[in-house]
């Protein structure tokens, strides 16, 4: 939870509380800003989880999750493994 501070002229201020939760882009591990393999979306899916991530923000191009290499099982099986991991996921389109 953020609390923020809201500031109205001089005489009134209001805190609000905000619940924000973070996800882990999965652009991150595609393998454009290291030296190395991308890594899948369910590999992803572990590292957000062993890193504190509420949630995956899967960017909709390849190598990682384009919807043109991407079967219904293998949509299936992401939301499956999101929903065992119990993580948030949020589609990006690109």
């Amino acid at each position: 939870m953020i609390l923020i501070n809201l500031a109205y002229g001089l005489f009134f201020q209001k805190t609000i509380a905000i619940n924000m939760k973070f996800s882990l882009l999965t652009v991150t591990y595609a393998g454009l800003f290291y030296n190395g393999k991308a890594l899948s979306v369910e590999q992803q899916i572990h590292k957000a989880k062993q890193f504190g991530f509420d949630g995956l923000a899967i960017e909709t191009k390849r190598p990682i999750a384009s919807p043109l290499d991407l079967t219904s099982a293998d949509r299936a099986r992401i939301k499956a493994l999101l929903l065992m991991r119990a993580l948030n996921y949020v589609p990006l389109k690109v």
